[in-house]
């Protein structure tokens, strides 16, 4: 069991509902493909300053049927990744999101707007890196390695 889950194994309404929220976000599609939420996910994974969770996400990219130099890319440096300009667009704006949310003004809405998302994905998108953001503090400041 991952480190992540152990750590909320003493509150098992909190487990259940973080594993529920996760299942939700991820697994089930809406306006976004589940690729689009694991690629955006394994992009901003760099920006974590963890080293150990870029190593992670190549390797599950890779279960996941990415080619490894694809996903190590997209783990390292995601900017540098060849993705289509819309999906680029995407990622940069999530990653203000995961980065620096106070900054996050109407252009930045606009950007992604003209890039060619409607407000139904971009709101998606902010969910997943909303919910990802909440994962990594909490897995930050209370000390755990990424272990999956």
């Amino acid at each position: 069991m991952p480190n992540y889950y152990q750590a909320l194994g003493p509150y098992p309404q909190l487990l259940k509902d973080q594993v529920d929220m996760f299942t939700h976000v991820m697994f089930v599609e809406r306006s976004l493909t589940r690729e689009t939420k694991r690629t955006d996910r394994a992009g901003r994974q760099r920006n974590q300053s963890l080293e150990l969770l870029s190593g992670c996400t190549s390797r599950i990219l890779g279960r996941l049927g990415f080619d490894k130099a694809f996903a190590r890319k997209l783990a390292m440096n995601f900017e540098s990744a060849p993705v289509e300009p819309k999906l680029m667009a995407l990622f940069k704006f999530l990653a203000k999101v995961s980065r620096q949310p106070a900054d996050i003004v109407r252009e930045d809405f606009d950007t992604v707007r003209e890039a060619g998302w409607n407000n139904e994905e971009i709101t998606e998108g902010v969910l997943v890196a909303s919910l990802y953001a909440c994962a990594n503090r909490f897995s930050a400041a209370i000390g755990l390695v990424a272990d999956f």
